[in-house]
């Protein structure tokens, strides 16, 4: 399963995995452009896909995650979804702030817990990733919100490797450094461009 899987790094992760023989559970709130990445990635790679429209600040969204694995083999896990925007700490309002932290924080750490949980009960080995950042690293001014999220996601996969190894699931993180996805340069692109939230 790939998290926040439509475009940029959530895409390189899902043609990559093809590539190397892996059917895919993608999870994006763009359908457009999952349908249209899945598409290319099966005749492509040969591989199966199978899509989740799911916008990941929603409450229920690990538990609609883990219903699209139901019955399927599914033991890796990498969740790259993210919520950031360049933009002053004290120019976001409230709801914009919630949205650092269902998506960045919330979801993937409830996610995390329900699919560790799973492959250790069923004694499968499995792996988890979670994208991190540089910006998680230290505090970096114009990302205030999205920094401290991303420091939340590197030790969270820092103490959980630990945790469950014996069990036999392996967690890291991934951090990131700048990257031009259409996610990071949303701030700097005309509206029209930046994806509308509901």
């Amino acid at each position: 399963m790939v998290a926040g899987a439509a475009e940029g790094i959530g895409a390189a992760f899902c043609e990559e995995l093809a590539r190397k023989g892996m059917n895919l559970i993608m999870v994006d709130v763009k359908r457009d452009e999952m349908e249209s990445l899945a598409k290319k990635i099966e005749k492509q790679f040969q591989v199966q896909t199978k899509r989740l429209v799911q916008d990941l600040s929603e409450k229920e969204a690990p538990g609609k995650c883990l219903e699209a694995m139901s019955g399927l083999d599914c033991r890796l896990l990498v969740y790259n979804a993210a919520y950031s925007r360049v933009k002053p700490f004290l120019s976001a309002d409230p709801d914009e702030l919630d949205l650092y932290i269902n998506v960045n924080t919330r979801t993937p750490e409830h996610l995390v817990y329900h699919f560790a949980t799973r492959l250790k009960q069923d004694r499968n080995p499995g792996g988890i990733l979670l994208m991190s950042s540089l910006a998680g690293l230290w505090g970096t001014r114009l990302v205030a919100a999205y920094s401290g999220t991303k420091a939340f996601n590197l030790l969270l996969a820092e103490a959980l490797s630990f945790e469950l190894k014996p069990y036999g699931i392996a967690v890291s993180a991934c951090c990131a450094g700048a990257t031009a996805t259409p996610g990071y340069l949303a701030p700097i692109l005309p509206a029209a461009y930046s994806v509308p939230r509901s």
